[in-house]
Formats: structure tokens, C-alpha cells, sequence
């Protein structure tokens, strides 16, 4: 469908390159076979020819393409995304979009500010914490990693036990057995159907050599 659809849109194209929604459905075409440095153009022109007008979704679409399309469209990519902000204020993907922008460009002060405020919008979001995560131990700071993961760790917190499993896994690397039993402990409470919690918490009493509550765990 995307083929046939960028196709006919380069085709129309050809008869009435003025005509934004044109530019719009090809680009999108051309996002959707990953051709994004042809997506990113696409996208550009429908936005000079709506100008004021363009859409919140025209300017992340324009923002998407341009990350993905890497090197010298990355400062395109910083322009639409902070004109998509000023249109549809600071919501945690534009945040997290102009996070990943300053990562690509080696601003990794710009981009933890980013990741940490898209993260004061969304706190619940665990792709997020994920994403933030990942980018500190990118950073070899694995203990600040870690408290942002403790910190997501609460009862509240939706979906699957991913944050859960990266925070033990952290506090274990960080030696901090501890706090990697408690994780662990309130992560049994919650799925008391994953046994999983339950070796790790006798391997977190192991290491911090209380050798009788580790077995009894392990039983």
C-alpha cells in the first residue's frame, strides 16, 4: 500500500506541487518504507507551504523523519520539534523527542534537562524511565540510573515489571544488595506468581551473607 501510495502521490505531485496534503501522505509513505531522508523532504515542503498553519503532527512527522534520517538533518529535526512545542506545548514525546535530538548532537546536558522534565509530565511512563535510564548508564553514571528506577518502583506504576527487573538488576551491579532484596521483595508481593522475585531475593541475601534467610527464600 505504501508503494502504491507514494506512487500516485510523486505522480499528482508532478501535475500540483503546491498542494501540502500531497507532500503530507507522500512523506508518511516514504516514513512507512523508511526512506526518511525522502520523508523528511516531503515533510518539509508541505510545511513551507502551509507555513503558520501546519499541524502539530506535520511538525513531529517533519521531527521523526529527520532524527532518523541522521547527520546534518538533525538540526531540522531540533527547529520542527521545538515549532511543534510552541504549537502543542511541552508534552512528554516532544520532550523525549528533543532528548534523543541533543543525544544525536552530543549535548548531553541539554538532553538529561529533556529527559527529566518530559519525566516531571509523565512519571508514570515506563518507557520513559526506560529511555532516561538507558541514557544515563550510556553516561556510566549507573547509580544515578539506578535512582531513577527506585523512584519509578511504586504501586502506582502501570504495566509490566520491567522497571522493577531493571532496578535489581542495577542495585545488584552497584553491589547495593540491600536495596536490590527490597525491590525484589515488593516485586514478589505484586506477582507472586513470578518465582523469578524469589531466587533473586535469596541471591540478594547470599551476597549480603545472611546464608539462613537466603535458603529459606530459596525453598
Amino acid at each position: 500500500v505504501s508503494d502504491w501510495s507514494s506512487d500516485v502521490c510523486s505522480s499528482d505531485l508532478g501535475q500540483g506541487p503546491n498542494r501540502p496534503d500531497l507532500w503530507v501522505e507522500l512523506g508518511r509513505a516514504k516514513l512507512d518504507r523508511e526512506e526518511h531522508a525522502a520523508a523528511a523532504h516531503a515533510f518539509a515542503q508541505a510545511h513551507r507551504l502551509l507555513g503558520s498553519r501546519s499541524s502539530v503532527d506535520l511538525l513531529k512527522w517533519e521531527a521523526e523523519a529527520d532524527i532518523k534520517a541522521g547527520g546534518p538533518a538533525i538540526a531540522a529535526a531540533e527547529r520542527a520539534a521545538r515549532e511543534a512545542m510552541e504549537l502543542g506545548g511541552e508534552t512528554a514525546p516532544l520532550l523525549r523527542m528533543l532528548a534523543d535530538i541533543y543525544t544525536a548532537q552530543g549535548n548531553c546536558t541539554l538532553a538529561r534537562t529533556h529527559f527529566e522534565r518530559a519525566i516531571e509530565v509523565a512519571p508514570e511512563d515506563e518507557y520513559l524511565l526506560k529511555a532516561y535510564a538507558d541514557f544515563l548508564q550510556d553516561e556510566l553514571r549507573d547509580a544515578e540510573a539506578l535512582e531513577q528506577f527506585l523512584g519509578g518502583v511504586n504501586p502506582t506504576l502501570q504495566g509490566s515489571d520491567f522497571v522493577w527487573r531493571r532496578a535489581i538488576n542495577l542495585s545488584s551491579r552497584l553491589e547495593r544488595y540491600q536495596e536490590a532484596y527490597q525491590v525484589c521483595a515488593a516485586a514478589h508481593r505484586r506477582w507472586p506468581e513470578n518465582g523469578d522475585f524469589l531466587v533473586r531475593m535469596a541471591l540478594c541475601k547470599l551476597a549480603i551473607g545472611d546464608l539462613p534467610t537466603g535458603a529459606k527464600a530459596a525453598r
